[in-house]
């Protein structure tokens, strides 16, 4: 039976469907803390993005015999280490990301002057240990725990190696989509490291507002969403890759470099600053540039100088 119940020790809500629960964390899944989810087979069980805050619940969950990840960023990670027994599987692209702290830097994009601190600080605050024995699951497959069942469909843009879960177990009623990094927030999406991609993104997310089913649950922010709010959030949070576009096409009016248009600020708000808030907004920026120049809705007049139209 679907529904919600407080759990009295912590006060962490449980959003049950069926032999699923999504595990709500501290601030509502607002990072550094995740809404994690926990699928229990008459074979295994298996807990999705173990965040900080599944320590508080550890006492009252299930063995769980298989770790699945969406993907390696630190908060996703940072109850692995409550399962030490647990068989530990990602997507093949990060899988170095679990397996060792070199993987998880490489990922993150850290540069080299900022690694010790990075490395402080995903061991302090998030826990990380290196899971060498971490396998690869399968893209595009499914996971058969017994009478209850995961597909794993691997969803790029975010990170190279981000993957959304379908669990079915029952009827509609106990079917849940766990969209992991697609948030849905009102910040829109983010596809500002390394290993992301603003294209690919947007094919996620346009094969994800093709899924027809009850319940959809995002790792921050909003939890649990019914298909009809998904279906309205998810338009709102694609659209603002179209919004961003529109924004950066009116500064581009009068030719620009990237650099300009990095401290004009067209994803993130003019109030925030900070070497890692450029950095992001530069690899935000210069994909949407790319994309500009592809569609010749902008053209670059001058080496690194560019403008709207043709």
């Amino acid at each position: 039976m679907s529904g919600v119940q407080a759990q009295l020790g912590h006060a962490l809500e449980t959003h049950v469907f069926g032999r699923t629960q999504v595990l709500m964390g501290r601030n509502g899944g607002k990072f550094p803390y995740g809404n994690s989810v926990l699928v229990q087979g008459t074979e295994e069980t298996i807990l999705i993005d173990p965040s900080k805050s599944v320590k508080e619940r550890i006492g009252e969950l299930p063995h769980i015999d298989r770790v699945l990840l969406s993907h390696c960023h630190q908060d996703h990670v940072a109850g692995v280490h409550l399962f030490p027994d647990a068989t530990v599987e990602t997507h093949p692209l990060e899988l170095d990301a679990i397996q060792s702290l070199e993987g998880l830097l490489a990922l993150h994009g850290v540069p080299a002057d900022e690694q010790a601190a990075f490395t402080d600080n995903v061991r302090t605050h998030f826990a990380f240990v290196p899971r060498p024995d971490a396998m690869a699951f399968v893209p595009e497959s499914t996971i058969d725990l017994g009478r209850v069942r995961i597909d794993v469909l691997h969803t790029p843009g975010h990170t190279h190696g981000h993957c959304c879960f379908v669990v079915y177990g029952g009827g509609r009623q106990d079917e849940v989509v766990f969209l992991a990094d697609i948030e849905l927030s009102g910040f829109g999406p983010y596809y500002g490291g390394p290993n992301s991609c603003l294209e690919a993104f947007d094919r996620s997310l346009t094969r994800v507002r093709t899924l027809d089913h009850e319940w959809f649950a995002t790792y921050h922010h909003l939890g649990v969403l019914q298909q009809p709010a998904f279906a309205e959030r998810s338009a709102q949070y694609q659209g603002m890759i179209d919004t961003r576009e529109r924004k950066l096409l009116r500064f581009l009016q009068t030719p620009r470099t990237l650099e300009a248009a990095v401290q004009h600020r067209i994803v993130y708000r003019a109030s925030d600053t900070g070497a890692h808030t450029d950095r992001n907004e530069r690899n935000m920026l210069r994909q949407h540039i790319a994309r500009l120049l592809s569609r010749n809705l902008a053209t670059e007049v001058e080496p690194g100088l560019y403008q709207a139209g043709t």
